[in-house]
């Protein structure tokens, strides 16, 4: 066992691959079977590493409630949760925790799906004797990424962060995996700070030393779409071009699935628990049915997500592209590279095409064809209805009214769940100041109703609300 510290940087909001990820971390979107983070911490395990600490910000109730202490992967796990409301950046969450990195430490992005040896990156450090090391990728679009510079000697002599396309210095980017000494530390100042932007820079202007290692092992970011959609042929057993001979293409089909008369399957391909396909229907390659996904007649996928829940009609064609868990589309519906948000509803004949994003709990008409379109909520704040940690159910709530709506309709699983975490109260008084209304569920909660009555009695209070207070102008 390695006694390195490993610090996996958590707490973004993931923008790059929303509507994704506004009902869950990007860490905790599925590859395959399992959550990003669970492939990263396998690799972790994989490579002789046990201490980590996890930074978090953003909707870290789903991770901590996954991960736990870390034991039932084989860990033991620290969290750095930055001050809610507060974004302190890669290196500021870092900062948090720097009485826990006296010795050398390493930094893993939790977006990330590698296969590297950390165990051999680690040894390189030492023996370079560097303050930093930067773990680098070859890639095409390096004004994507941290861009660098080295000389004959692996040094590391210019720092851009995502440089304007063609300005870069070459094509060597950083994949965000560090080694560093505790010492680097030392010059993150409070506040919001980032390796790339500030620290790394810095370090050069002082003429530290700064190693670059050049990786050669599997590395992607599945902080977006296309990330995603090769971490997932990855993770099924494809090479991102074609088949893998070492890894024959994957048929794996879960309990409870049924299947119309017709359908073909082509691996490698993902099918979970509890799915329905429908007659004549074309299943892969790549792609992934998560559970309780309903699938119509006649229809195509490939290289694919559908997020549990999500019901596909009937001749639909979905390429290319992730739809969100309890979306619902209808029938004849075309989506082409892009996501679907959880939850949304697509009417008959809708199509969507070329890196169009859909946030959720949208309703897209047939009159709309979408192409490199964004359709939002109107609100940057909207309420999620969850029935537990991280499990979203379709509905979302952008006004108060809409949470009456809501209360009336969602399973009140929902209702119990949100009331005991104050996640209704803190909405209300976040985006719309209304003070009175949160103060009554509050004392709702404190009565300890269960059920249809609590439903009754939450909904009779906020419709009362809308009908009569000033507040609600």
């Amino acid at each position: 066992m390695t006694a390195c510290k490993v610090v996996i940087l958590a707490g973004g909001e993931g923008v790059r691959f929303r509507p994704l990820t506004l009902t869950r971390p990007k860490s905790m979107i599925p590859l395959g079977t399992k959550p990003v983070i669970e492939h990263l911490t396998s690799q972790i395990v994989k490579c002789r590493f046990r201490n980590l600490i996890i930074t978090l910000n953003y909707q870290k109730e789903q991770l901590m409630h996954f991960i736990g202490d870390g034991s039932k992967f084989g860990v033991q796990v620290e969290y750095a949760i930055e001050p809610e409301g507060t974004f302190l950046g890669t290196a500021g969450g870092v900062k948090l925790v720097s009485n826990l990195l006296k010795d050398t430490f390493m930094i893993l992005q939790g977006d990330a799906y590698t296969t590297m040896n950390f165990d051999k990156i680690l040894k390189f450090h030492k023996q370079s004797g560097a303050d930093a090391t930067i773990v680098l990728k070859e890639v095409a679009d390096p004004w994507h990424y941290g861009n660098v510079k080295c000389n004959s000697n692996g040094e590391i002599t210019d720092f851009q962060e995502k440089p304007i396309k063609g300005k870069e210095t070459g094509n060597l980017a950083s994949t965000g995996i560090y080694c560093l000494e505790p010492e680097v530390l030392d010059i993150v100042k409070p506040g919001e700070c980032d390796f790339g932007r500030d620290v790394f820079p810095h370090l050069l202007r002082e003429n530290r030393s700064i190693r670059g290692y050049v990786a050669d092992e599997l590395w992607i970011d599945t902080g977006s779409l296309a990330g995603f959609i090769a971490g997932t042929r990855h993770v099924l057993g494809l090479n991102g071009e074609g088949e893998d001979k070492k890894h024959p293409p994957l048929l794996p089909i879960g309990k409870n699935v049924f299947l119309g008369e017709k359908v073909k399957i082509t691996g490698p391909s993902l099918i979970e628990d509890n799915v329905s396909i429908g007659k004549g229907s074309q299943i892969g390659p790549y792609a992934v049915l998560k559970r309780d996904t309903t699938v119509g007649e006649e229809v195509i996928i490939e290289n694919a997500s559908i997020f549990e829940g999500a019901k596909v009609g009937s001749y639909d064609k979905i390429r290319g592209s992730i739809i969100g868990e309890q979306a619902n589309l209808a029938e004849r519906i075309v989506v082409d590279d892009s996501i679907v948000g959880p939850g949304s509803t697509l009417e008959q004949s809708v199509e969507v095409k070329s890196g169009s994003r859909i946030w959720p709990g949208i309703r897209v008409v047939a009159a709309d064809r979408l192409n490199h379109s964004t359709i939002r909520l109107p609100t940057d704040n909207p309420f999620y209805f969850n029935s537990d940690v991280g499990k979203f159910t379709g509905l979302t709530a952008t006004t108060i009214g809409d949470l009456a709506d809501g209360l009336e309709r969602v399973d009140v699983r929902s209702i119990e769940f949100h009331l005991e975490n104050r996640d209704f109260e803190r909405w209300i008084k976040d985006v719309f100041q209304a003070n009175t209304l949160a103060e009554r569920i509050s004392d709702l909660r404190e009565h300890g109703l269960q059920g249809e009555v609590l439903r009754k009695e939450f909904s009779s209070i906020v419709r009362t609300w809308l009908r009569y207070s000033t507040e609600s102008n």
